[in-house]
């Protein structure tokens, strides 16, 4: 059941910072408003919680996406 709904998620989350990239090299968004990144950062936060609270801990996936959330938000600042 943890490995489907994070699998899931995970996949969520990879589209989603997909598309950001896109929009980015687009040039659709930017211009100093970092909203977009801020949710990303949001969406590995979720992330990192759900396999830290799902697995008990046992999984380490939990820390790349802590890791990531805190890297996103601090590159927006």
């Amino acid at each position: 059941m943890m490995l489907r709904f994070t699998w899931h998620f995970f996949s969520v989350v990879m589209l989603s910072l997909a598309l950001v990239f896109l929009a980015l090299g687009a040039g659709v968004i930017g211009g100093g408003d970092w909203t977009v990144v801020r949710v990303l950062a949001g969406y590995f936060a979720v992330f990192g919680v759900l396999v830290l609270v799902l697995s008990r801990g046992r999984h380490f996936a939990w820390l790349l996406g802590l890791a990531a959330a805190v890297a996103a938000w601090l590159g927006t600042l």
